[in-house]
């Protein structure tokens, strides 16, 4: 129910055309700013984008709503108005023509899609390339096809999975990898430490890599532009179980 102050209209004509609607919803401009007296209209306005494809349609569309919310369509709009060009003719139960958006075969049709309105997903947060945050290592993907068995500092992969499954080192003792999305999956850009924390079970802080640092780590994907969930390790001694 669209919550603003309506003028008086007669029970037996719940139709209203556009010089009625300006009076009643006279800005058209876009959505407007919460409060207490259009939240309603707010409401309807996005449900209607959601079906219409478009803000400015549904601004139009939900100018022709009555007291009880139901969509009705409303009398031929003036032709010299460029908000209502290409609405189309439509024929009610009792045989009455009103107009409406094109795109349906039949009012029936076009009201069945307005009952049917669905709230899209939520859009998806920007991300905080500054922010650490913990992942299933589980989750994420090798950008490289073969690793080093050791680190530049000398240690190996190895002996950290196995500090780390002990406890003896935390994961906060450990340098964040970097990871990015691509297709709903999760890639490393720091391969080593991310099959440690595998081997290990345990998991891994993570952080998202800027545009800039996906760019200048390009040469790593040798495992394919979506990475890859399993990785050869070189240079390990015999006794290694990977």
């Amino acid at each position: 129910m669209v919550d603003v102050a309506r003028p008086a209209l007669k029970k037996s004509n719940p139709r209203f055309g556009p010089t009625q609607a300006r009076e009643i919803l006279p800005s058209t401009t876009g959505v407007p700013s919460p409060s207490p007296s259009n939240v309603g209209r707010i409401a309807t306005v996005m449900r209607l984008q959601r079906v219409v494809g478009n803000q400015a349609t549904a601004l139009i569309i939900q100018r022709w709503r009555d007291y009880n919310g139901k969509f009705i369509m409303g009398a031929k709009p003036p032709a010299t108005d460029p908000e209502y060009t290409g609405w189309i003719e439509y024929e009610d139960e009792k045989k009455s023509i009103v107009w409406g958006p094109p795109g349906y075969k039949t009012l029936a049709e076009l009201r069945s899609a307005m009952s049917k309105a669905k709230a899209p997903p939520p859009p998806k947060p920007a991300k905080d390339y500054s922010a650490i945050f913990l992942v299933d290592p589980a989750e994420i993907r090798y950008s490289q096809d073969s690793i080093s068995y050791t680190f530049q500092d000398g240690g190996n992969i190895e002996s950290t999975a196995s500090q780390l499954k002990l406890g003896t080192l935390t994961a906060d003792k450990v340098t964040p990898i970097f990871i990015l999305e691509r297709k709903g999956k999760k890639i490393t850009l720091d391969n080593r430490r991310l099959w440690a924390f595998k081997k290990a079970g345990v998991q891994i802080r993570c952080q998202w890599a800027t545009p800039e640092k996906i760019k200048k780590d390009d040469f790593k994907f040798t495992a394919g532009a979506n990475g890859k969930a399993t990785i050869t390790v070189l240079g390990a001694p015999s006794s290694f179980k990977g």
